[in-house]
């Protein structure tokens, strides 16, 4: 017998939980840039990971960022961002085997984020296995949240900033110790807000 997941309706008529897609309110995407401008006004280059329908990227666009948008699923929604048709991790591989033999220096002064979650990571992580494990072999690869977190934190430079919409998970879960580890050791946490799940 499997789990039965609670189904959630996008206005379309689609399951939430299928695709993975979670749409982020404005207000959130507003005060999660305005935040981290205001800790860094003079940055130029964005990165959304997942950039969905581009709900994450006003604020920015707004101001003459350049922004890159990445997504596994095109959702045709590119008004704000340079749109990469890509799995996110695949993605980062390829950045981390060219920082290796190119020594080329990421240039991303923001990564804002919504990382997937769905009930397909199970697969994804089954079918990648191997890859997964020898990109994370430092916080494991119990799910796409994490190894997004993860990723970020790799790619990100000196002095570049990270804002994310994550589960709490990652702060008290056994399996998440080695990624809280990481993030402690390799980043300054300006503001961490518990929101309630609605």
């Amino acid at each position: 017998m499997g789990r039965h997941h609670k189904e959630i309706f996008t206005d379309e008529g689609i399951d939430r939980r299928e695709t993975g897609y979670y749409s982020t309110p404005r207000f959130v995407a507003d005060f999660i840039a305005n935040e981290m401008l205001f800790i860094n006004p003079d940055g130029h280059y964005v990165l959304d990971p997942a950039v969905g329908k581009e709900e994450l990227l006003e604020v920015f666009h707004d101001l003459g960022k350049e922004i890159d948008g990445i997504d596994i699923e095109d959702y045709g929604v590119h008004s704000r961002a340079q749109f990469i048709h890509q799995d996110f991790i695949q993605f980062y591989h390829q950045q981390i085997k060219n920082s290796i033999f190119q020594r080329t220096s990421p240039k991303y002064d923001y990564y804002i984020a919504n990382p997937p979650y769905n009930c397909h990571e199970v697969d994804y992580i089954r079918k990648n296995k191997r890859l997964l494990q020898s990109l994370f072999s430092d916080i494991g690869v119990s799910n796409m949240y994490s190894m997004y977190i993860c990723a970020l934190i790799d790619l990100a430079k000196e002095g570049s900033l990270i804002g994310l919409i994550t589960y709490d998970s990652f702060l008290t879960a056994r399996a998440h110790t080695p990624l809280r580890k990481k993030i402690l050791s390799e980043c300054s946490i300006h503001r961490l807000v518990l929101c309630p799940t609605d």
